[in-house]
């Protein structure tokens, strides 16, 4: 993939990542301009605010999460095709434009006492037959870079029992349905704190499933950490 991405750079204009527009850099400016990290939030479900930081909102208030905190750096819009093109083609170029966007979030991200408090970053691991057919994992790349930046260990502490259904094609009532019991812990020794790390969040289904399988099995917080909250 990194082969033939660079072969087609020679042949063929560079483009922005997100617009598709001629341009030098991996974003154009106009793109640069608009994607802004999110500073108002609901630190409880991630829904980004017009203006405050409030930990519960309209969108969460009869929810009942097993989660403590969501935190979502970015706006879906703006950002999904630099996403698309990370997830699913394994694009170094948009890895690059990702690795940028989340280090320049997490400076202003909201409860950074909360975030350096946890002792230990994870993802949302993928099933092995999908990951045999995709490079790499997208959660566990922004993990090991949320890591890097907090100077905390990452380390992968669940494992995918089943291959669901993806998210994406179904609707609300069954994204929550889909993900039960597809987690397991892989590790006698659970930190009390810790970051749980996803790529996009829509109903945060998936971290909920995945915070209630670490806190049976003995976590006391869980951070849900997300680039994107769609």
């Amino acid at each position: 993939m990194v082969a033939l991405e660079k072969t087609l750079d020679l042949i063929f204009p560079q483009k922005c990542l997100e617009c598709g527009c001629p341009s030098d850099e991996d974003l154009c400016p106009l793109c640069n301009r608009r994607i802004k990290c999110v500073e108002n939030l609901c630190t409880r479900c991630a829904t980004p605010l017009k203006s405050g930081t409030f930990h519960g909102c309209g969108n969460c208030i009869d929810k009942d999460y097993a989660f403590d905190v969501a935190l979502a750096l970015y706006k879906y819009e703006g950002l999904s095709n630099v996403l698309h093109t990370f997830k699913y083609r394994a694009s170094i170029k948009a890895a690059k434009v990702v690795k940028r966007l989340i280090l320049e979030a997490l400076n202003g991200l909201p409860l950074q006492d909360t975030l350096e408090k946890a002792k230990v970053v994870t993802f949302i691991p993928m099933h092995w037959a999908r990951r045999f057919l995709r490079e790499f994992n997208s959660a566990e790349f922004i993990a090991r870079t949320v890591s890097e930046h907090l100077k905390i260990p990452c380390e992968k502490l669940l494992e995918r029992t089943k291959l669901t259904e993806r998210q994406v094609n179904l609707s609300g009532k069954e994204r929550w349905k889909n993900p039960e019991g597809s987690f397991k812990v892989i590790t006698a020794n659970l930190p009390q704190t810790l970051i749980l790390v996803d790529d996009v969040a829509t109903t945060l289904a998936t971290l909920n499933e995945a915070a209630k399988t670490l806190k049976e099995a003995g976590a006391n917080k869980v951070i849900c950490l997300t680039l994107a909250r769609a």
